[in-house]
């Protein structure tokens, strides 16, 4: 008969055995969906939606006389409409597919073509989230909205202040717009039109040194934005 210590001892060998053996619970992890990350899938425009986008973009030509082309950091680029008051990619907030950018400068005057194609919501919804965000006085805008290590309040451009929503004028054609100018960093003048029809945006942002010098730019792009973005999309 074994002693009491040894009976023990051998209990405690067999337990030890049995919690070696056994498998821990497997952990599982659930990845975001598209939806909360803001993402469209691929699928969700047809494949004619990157020829339009390209037809909706200004070009060759410079679309105010006297600039130059930035070809390093132009072409592929995906955006939400805009970032003001904290529009950022998120639920139900979804950056473009297939998204192009232009960008023209000189000394005084930036101005940017984008477009970009919307598929799981509309254009027109894309804009009309914009337009309901104008909430705030101030915001920064993430230069990589995945980047949550960015000191708070900065951005590549600084704060964004002074915002003013603008009326559009009637474009034949257009499903819905926003116009509206801001100062950035104190020193920057930007005002910037979002445009949408079918399932392109078409974007403007003019940056200058006086507001009324970007506001007045960006007012002269409008009727040839609303020309390219409706041929664009008319088939």
């Amino acid at each position: 008969m074994l002693s009491r210590p040894m009976l023990a001892f051998g209990l405690a060998v067999v337990l030890l055995w049995l919690v070696g053996c056994s498998s821990p619970e497997p952990t599982t992890y659930t990845l975001p969906s598209h939806e909360e990350l803001g993402l469209q899938p691929a699928d969700s425009v047809d494949l004619l939606s990157a020829e339009r986008v390209r037809a909706a973009l200004f070009g060759p030509e410079p679309p105010v006389a006297g600039l130059v082309l930035d070809a390093s950091t132009s072409g592929p680029q995906e955006d939400v409409v805009s970032a003001v008051c904290g529009n950022r990619r998120g639920p139900g907030v979804y950056a473009s597919l297939g998204g192009q950018r232009k960008l023209w400068t000189s000394a005084d005057l930036n101005v940017e073509s984008f477009a970009g194609a919307f598929g799981v919501i509309s254009a027109a919804t894309a804009v009309e989230q914009v337009k309901g965000r104008f909430t705030c006085d101030e915001y920064t805008a993430d230069a990589d909205p995945d980047a949550r290590m960015a000191i708070p309040n900065q951005d590549a451009d600084g704060w964004h202040r002074d915002i003013r929503l603008i009326q559009p004028p009637a474009l034949a054609g257009v499903e819905n717009a926003v116009f509206f100018c801001e100062t950035v960093k104190e020193v920057n003048h930007r005002c910037y039109a979002a445009l949408a029809r079918a399932e392109v945006v078409s974007r403007v942002t003019v940056t200058a040194r006086t507001t009324a010098r970007a506001e007045e730019a960006t007012r002269s792009l409008l009727d040839e934005a609303a020309r390219r973005l409706v041929a664009a999309t008319a088939a």
